[in-house]
């Protein structure tokens, strides 16, 4: 009987090797192809957040240091990843885009850790084969775009293992001094998450419900008035994404495609290239329905936290809605929001788990296994090239756009541009060496904007004046013209362009110029200035020609910084 035991034991000890072999294989596969295809270039939203880092080396950032930290980006408040980047620039001394993804994409093992923890009570003897699924769902490529997306990985799902981890410390059941500590700790998580970014304030609600299960109203009373607090401290200067359309007239015309925006976006996990928008539309409808049932069969008793998650996960969907339906029904399963999709679809599964009954738990879970297993695979078929072509796109951008033949990765180009340059130079960003991409192009400036149409001066002549700068010094600034037809080939360089002249370099620099490109060589002598005489154009000369200025450095590299319309007769 004694060996039988013992032999029992050892199968067993060699089941549990096994399920934990199986738990860690989809995490241990996504780092994989995190390490494999994550690439050190800045990405869209990458770039303020880089800009913010330039200005914290700058003698005078520090009088509007809060200002900038809580500050307003796009609908959001990124205060949390913003002290990471200053902490990890602090440790480094730069700023390396792999790992602040790589520490968005280690805050799923949080959520992980969070819904097992929350799981454990509910999932009877073999909570971890009952939570095989989450890990198949959560932890696979569908979402590879922000996987590789810094910002959109650090703020995306930071946000969500804030807030889980917020909802179950108010959920424990805790006790005496310990339950105080839990609920202060749930307290900071919240803010934390809602200034990670804008739907962190949904934490709020959902764990207003959570309390209101628990009946703890005098804490439910701390909770709100905090809450409210946060709430008005966000909106405080709040102001609306110009970018983003009006909802209420698009609520109004369009009411139903706001619906089918909302389930598309709820079920985008289901969404495979193919019967586009029908299966989201559909999936998200199944998901509504589950969660449904789940309510009708007391999930909210049985598992406030589940509960709160799932509230938490409704409203974020809900918000997306709001801000992004206008845009139209394609773009609810870009892969960057298909994230909170299937952690939606996760919740479902745990709720199940939560409200069946024993003999339901393992078939349940078995089916939810064989599922979420051929839903990993699929993902991996589906996503794999794209993820893996992922860096490599942004890689030859960048090359490109420094021999001048395409444009960054960013909204705003000019001060996309601006940030690189700053951030090279003053080594807070560095492009990998490894890919062979070009520093970013140097000389760079600007025309005048006030004198970007030619005027004439007081003494008669038409002037035109900007800055130029040059990581080597102060630049020369060579005006070229266009050809007149028939004009020798002999007189003309390679773009076809005539030489003019030579702009004259001044003392002196441009205040607000000066202020952003702090730390650069030849700062105090950045201005410059190109004149010339009414008399050139009764020769015809420079009559309806264009005026082509260029930096050019020390080296003979010459970039152009602006053109101006000399006017006719």
């Amino acid at each position: 009987m004694k060996e039988y035991r013992t032999d029992m034991g050892v199968e067993r000890a060699k089941a549990r090797r096994l399920l934990r072999l199986a738990a860690a294989a989809p995490v241990a596969a996504y780092f994989a192809f995190f390490a494999a295809f994550a690439v050190d270039i800045p990405f869209g939203d990458d770039y303020p957040t880089l800009a913010f880092v330039i200005n914290s080396t700058n003698p005078d950032w520090p009088a509007g240091k809060a200002a900038q930290i809580l500050g307003q980006h796009n609908e959001h408040r990124i205060a949390t990843l913003r002290l990471t980047l200053l902490a990890l620039y602090a440790l480094r001394g730069e700023i390396d885009f792999v790992l602040v993804a790589f520490l968005g994409n280690l805050a799923a093992v949080g959520i992980a850790l969070v819904l097992f923890r929350g799981v454990r009570g509910s999932a009877g003897g073999e909570p971890l084969f009952l939570f095989l699924p989450v890990l198949f769902l959560l932890f696979q490529p569908q979402h590879f775009q922000l996987m590789f997306w810094a910002m959109c990985a650090f703020t995306n799902v930071v946000v969500i293992f804030l807030s889980f981890l917020s909802l179950d410390l108010l959920a424990g059941k805790t006790a005496g001094e310990r339950r105080g500590a839990a609920f202060g700790g749930a307290l900071v998580l919240a803010v934390a998450a809602a200034y990670t970014n804008g739907n962190g304030l949904f934490v709020f609600i959902a764990g207003a419900a959570v309390l209101l299960v628990r009946k703890r109203l005098r804490r439910l009373g701390i909770w709100l008035l905090a809450g409210g607090l946060t709430a008005a401290f966000y909106f405080r200067g709040y102001v609306k994404n110009p970018a983003h359309p009006d909802i209420l007239p698009y609520l109004k015309d369009r009411f139903f495609g706001v619906v089918e925006y909302f389930l598309s976006v709820a079920g985008a996990w289901a969404d495979f290239g193919v019967l586009r928008p029908h299966a989201s539309v559909i999936a998200g409808l199944l998901v509504m329905a589950g969660l449904v049932l789940l309510a009708a069969r007391g999930l909210l008793k049985k598992s406030p936290f589940l509960s709160g998650a799932v509230l938490f996960v409704l409203a974020s969907l809900a918000a997306l809605t709001w801000t992004r339906a206008p845009f139209g029904v394609l773009q609810s399963y870009e892969p960057r929001y298909k994230f909170l999709a299937v952690v939606l679809l996760a919740l479902l599964f745990l709720g199940w788990i939560a409200v069946a009954r024993e003999k339901e738990k393992r078939a349940a879970g078995v089916g939810f296994i064989v599922f979420s297993v051929v839903f990993s695979g699929l993902s991996y078929f589906r996503n794999f090239a794209r993820g893996r072509d992922y860096g490599p796109v942004l890689a030859v951008t960048l090359v490109r756009w420094s021999e001048g033949e395409a444009d960054l990765p960013c909204a705003d180009q000019e001060h996309g541009e601006a940030i690189l340059r700053l951030a090279v130079q003053r080594r807070i960003y560095e492009p990998p060496s490894e890919l062979n991409i070009l520093r970013p192009k140097f000389p760079f400036g600007a025309i005048d904007p006030a004198a970007g149409t030619p005027g004439a001066a007081p003494e008669g002549e038409v002037v035109v004046s900007g800055w130029a700068l040059d990581n080597g010094g102060p630049p020369r600034i060579v005006v070229r013209r266009n050809a007149r037809p028939g004009e020798p080939i002999s007189l003309l360089n390679k773009k076809r362009l005539a030489y003019v002249g030579r702009a004259r370099c001044a003392a002196g620099s441009a205040a607000d110029v000066a202020r952003v490109y702090y730390g650069f060589p030849g700062r105090e002598e950045m201005l410059w200035r190109f004149s010339f005489r009414p008399a050139d154009f009764a020769g015809g000369l420079l009559e309806g020609m264009t005026l082509f200025f260029f930096a050019r450095d020390r080296a003979g590299r010459e970039n152009l910084i602006g053109t101006v319309d000399v006017p006719g007769e």
